[in-house]
């Protein structure tokens, strides 16, 4: 039932209503997460603009938000809020890496543990901590509710972000897991890799890449967001010390975050 059918994105979802450890439930109509919203069309604007969305967080890098830019349609528009967690400059550009490399681009395994290795650095590095600062201080205060993050696929970075939200709010691992994994079944992920992977080989000088090792890229795995989790953990122990002590915020924004996305 989280999952919101729309014409022009896939992967668009609804990522509250979870019972957490506190016994208090995380509400339902207050977080959504979603893939590219260029494509969306006036039906799926019908459908969005009833949901009163506030904020739109952008987690993609600046050339690829500004190669499939959203523009909203409807009044009043949500604020759209642009927080890259890598940037174009010396960011990781994990497709990129891959059809760059000679070997990567024809071995699926190493394909998939550049993926892993993605998120642990999502854990680590400071232009990701920086803009998980940025989020949660948008979180901790009403009027930035409905609040919306996406990235292209919805998938990685958007999951990254969802499962710390979920973290938070003692949501236990199974159903954020289970969440995560909920993009097996919307995300278009063959259609994706078809679409995209011609538009970039398009600039680069050689035509020998294996469509098997850039499948990791156009999926997900529980093995993926276990190495974002067990990183946090080995690093911080708890969410509360790596969002504190790593990305910079206070104890009192992550109770309003609380506050602000769980029942009474």
């Amino acid at each position: 039932m989280r999952h919101v059918p729309l014409e022009g994105a896939s992967n668009f979802r609804d990522f509250g209503g979870y019972d957490t450890a506190s016994g208090r439930r995380m509400r339902l109509g207050r977080l959504y997460r979603s893939d590219r919203l260029n494509g969306l069309t006036d039906a799926d604007f019908e459908v969005l603009n009833a949901k009163g969305i506030a904020v739109i967080c952008d987690l993609r890098r600046e050339g690829e938000s500004a190669n499939a830019a959203t523009v909203w349609r409807g009044e009043p528009a949500p604020e759209l809020m642009l927080t890259s967690l890598f940037s174009d400059e010396g960011g990781l550009d994990v497709m990129g890496t891959i059809l760059r490399s000679p070997e990567i681009r024809n071995d699926p395994a190493q394909a998939r543990e550049l993926m892993i290795n993605y998120y642990r650095r999502l854990m680590r590095e400071p232009n990701p901590l920086a803009g998980f600062k940025r989020i949660f201080q948008r979180l901790a205060r009403e009027e930035n509710y409905p609040f919306l993050v996406h990235c292209s696929g919805g998938k990685d970075r958007t999951g990254v972000v969802c499962a710390l939200i979920h973290l938070l709010d003692g949501v236990s691992e199974a159903d954020l897991m289970d969440d995560y994994l909920a993009t097996l079944t919307h995300y278009e992920g063959a259609k994706n890799l078809e679409a995209r992977v011609p538009q970039m080989m398009a600039n680069l000088p050689f035509d020998d890449w294996s469509p098997a090792a850039l499948a990791p890229v156009f999926t997900v795995e529980e093995a993926y967001l276990r190495a974002m989790l067990e990183t946090l953990d080995a690093d911080w122990g708890n969410v509360e010390r790596f969002l504190t002590e790593g990305a910079g915020l206070t104890g009192a924004e992550l109770d309003k975050v609380r506050a602000l996305t769980l029942e009474e």
